[in-house]
């Protein structure tokens, strides 16, 4: 006999396979990264297109994201697919290495009880031969938020933004990816707000306005100037701070360090450096991100973990959708079969003697 715990767990094994196309679809259709052709180059420019006009775009290059394997971590890859994921759905995972297990309706999963809950976690542990003690995490799909194709005219402005504050760009693109993607307007439930999620008092130190009548956190280049005053002259410093008196070597572009500077931004300096003690490293590079993501310490806890997992998750997405049609990135997919049935109705005209542009389509 099927009871009901188990017959939610065949049907969470059935939709696996939908989850894990979202992102092979996205692999396949994805032009390879060619890290070595654009490594030296900071910025690539790409024609952004919709129904009515097109633009040109300025963005960051990626290319450390692919040429150091950041790609192809479990972490990284975890968060792509809950990006990818519809909020409906979630992912029960092992906690300490993000390794999903099922997926699972989410409307079902909060209808449980808290001992139907822990009893279905045991059948999973049982299943995939899960130690006992180890932590499972349910995750829902956060499609809804992460709307990064959205979030490309508002990026290509910040890029040059903090180009003109003197600031590295790839903290503007790489920020607006994950905290506020296409919502200008968004404030968190500790008070921040606007597309760098930046706290009233930040923005007031660094001489924003925020009153009942104005806020400037949401005006885009104020809110640039903000954030990027806030990480020239606290998030960065207090890095390098940390890795010098450990005389751990860096470059300030080495990806790397600039994750470790999104904790400072994210959790505060305070805080990632409590953690920083607690790991207490002899060298930087991808084994010390790996070991922050298992590390707590103060305030620095499982939501500080993610931020830097969630951005690479969210720079491997946006790649994704950047490189898939060369140098041109269609805003609007609706847009991309338009522009293709046009390209093919003008063709078919030239082939019939007709002037190109008569057929309307």
């Amino acid at each position: 006999m099927i009871t009901h715990h188990k017959l939610k767990y065949i049907l969470s094994i059935a939709l696996l396979p939908l989850l894990l196309s979202c992102n092979q679809v996205q692999k396949a259709e994805a032009q390879n990264p060619s890290p070595i052709q654009k490594k030296q180059e900071l910025l690539i420019r790409k024609t952004l297109i919709n129904s009515t006009d097109t633009l040109q775009v300025e963005l960051v290059n990626n290319y450390q994201l692919f040429s150091e394997a950041w790609d192809t971590l479990a972490q990284p890859i975890f968060w792509k697919q809950i990006i990818c994921l519809s909020p409906d759905s979630c992912i029960i995972n092992i906690a300490k290495t993000r390794t999903p297990l099922v997926v699972s309706n989410y409307k079902d999963w909060l209808s449980q009880s808290e001992n139907e809950k822990s009893i279905y976690k045991n059948q999973l542990k049982e299943d995939f031969c899960v130690d006992y003690s180890s932590e499972l995490y349910v995750t829902s799909g956060k499609s809804e938020f992460y709307e990064h194709r959205k979030s490309i005219p508002t990026i290509s402005k910040a890029v040059s933004y903090f180009k003109e504050y003197g600031v590295d760009p790839w903290y503007a693109q790489t920020i607006l990816l994950i905290e506020s993607p296409g919502k200008h307007l968004a404030k968190s439930y500790v008070g921040a707000a606007g597309p760098f999620q930046i706290m009233r008092s930040v923005a007031l130190k660094y001489g924003l306005k925020v009153n009942k009548y104005v806020d400037e956190r949401s005006d885009l280049k104020r809110a640039a100037f903000g954030a990027s005053r806030l990480l020239s002259t606290i998030c960065i410093p207090k890095v390098k701070s940390m890795l010098d008196s450990r005389n751990i070597s860096y470059k300030e572009t080495d990806l790397w360090f600039r994750l470790l500077v999104l904790h400072a931004y994210h959790a505060g300096a305070g805080n990632l450096a409590c953690a920083i003690n607690k790991i207490d490293p002899t060298e930087g590079g991808q084994s010390l991100l790996k070991t922050l993501w298992k590390t707590e310490c103060g305030g620095f806890k499982n939501e500080s973990q993610n931020y830097s997992q969630i951005a690479l998750a969210a720079l491997m997405n946006f790649e994704n959708i950047t490189r898939i049609d060369g140098d041109s990135i269609f805003l609007i997919q609706g847009d991309k079969a338009l522009a293709n049935t046009r390209r093919f109705a003008n063709a078919s005209e030239k082939e019939s003697g007709l002037t190109p542009g008569l057929i309307d389509v």
